[in-house]
């Protein structure tokens, strides 16, 4: 299944499903596969990153305005106020440093009826997705990266490279690319902007566990798919209740 598929079928399942006219950010773009594709279904895409991989669709994408440059000073995303039905991201958070100023601006361009949902790597996740190297979202000395080179491991275009060179190289990815924090920090920035609510279990309806049936077992598995390999983030802003006009308060950490 596409990634694509997987996201709207979170949505729908979720109880958000999108409506055909939707407006979608991909934040994190890349090459922009994401966004032809959504632009393909007929939903009005866009998509932005600090700069985009190779790919067939950028050209035409780019010189078409859907897909755009974050700023780095002051750190803004590229579209005005209120524009997104649904912004979504995968394998993205864990490579931001900027937590506080991300949540807010995602949270600027996300309608007032909108949602996010938001797909990356566990802290916890055995085998550190970008490196492969075990538990290296955690431990990132040099010795513990030379060990698991000398060991073999390494990514294909490291291939031929030594052991020294290979730890060196991502060690440095690794502490110049990815931040990877704990469920209850990423809460605490989040809830400032959103009301949120994990949805592993939705997810896993889209994995190879998904034969797995019993609902106290998969709210359980999807707990430890949340800790140890995958986090499934969904996003709200805070409501207004219309009988009164009060917004309704940021979801807090004592209420989940």
């Amino acid at each position: 299944m596409l990634n694509v598929d997987k996201l709207l079928c979170i949505l729908k399942d979720i109880g958000h499903p999108l409506p055909p006219d939707a407006s979608v950010l991909d934040f994190g773009c890349g090459a922009g596969n994401d966004v032809q594709e959504i632009l393909r279904r007929g939903f009005d895409a866009f998509g932005c990153d600090f700069q985009f991989k190779p790919g067939p669709h950028v050209h035409t994408l780019e010189s078409s305005n859907r897909i755009r440059r974050i700023d780095f000073s002051p750190y803004t995303l590229p579209f005005p106020d209120r524009t997104f039905d649904f912004v979504y991201s995968e394998n993205v958070l864990e490579h931001v440093s900027n937590y506080p100023e991300t949540m807010a601006e995602l949270a600027r361009v996300t309608k007032s009826t909108g949602v996010n949902l938001h797909l990356f790597s566990s802290r916890l996740r055995p085998i550190e997705s970008h490196v492969f190297v075990p538990f290296a979202s955690l431990v990132r000395s040099h010795k513990w990266l030379m060990f698991w080179a000398i060991l073999g491991i390494r990514k294909p275009e490291q291939r031929g490279m030594s052991a020294k060179e290979v730890a060196t190289q991502n060690r440095i990815y690794l502490l110049k690319h990815t931040h990877y924090h704990s469920r209850r920090t990423i809460e605490e920035f989040v809830v400032p902007h959103f009301r949120l609510r994990w949805v592993e279990m939705q997810m896993l309806k889209y994995t190879r566990l998904s034969k797995l049936t019993g609902l106290f077992f998969l709210t359980f598995l999807g707990r430890l798919v949340g800790e140890f390999q995958t986090r499934a983030l969904f996003l709200q802003l805070p409501t207004t209740d219309i009988s009164t006009g009060e917004k309704f308060p940021t979801l807090s950490l004592k209420d989940k």
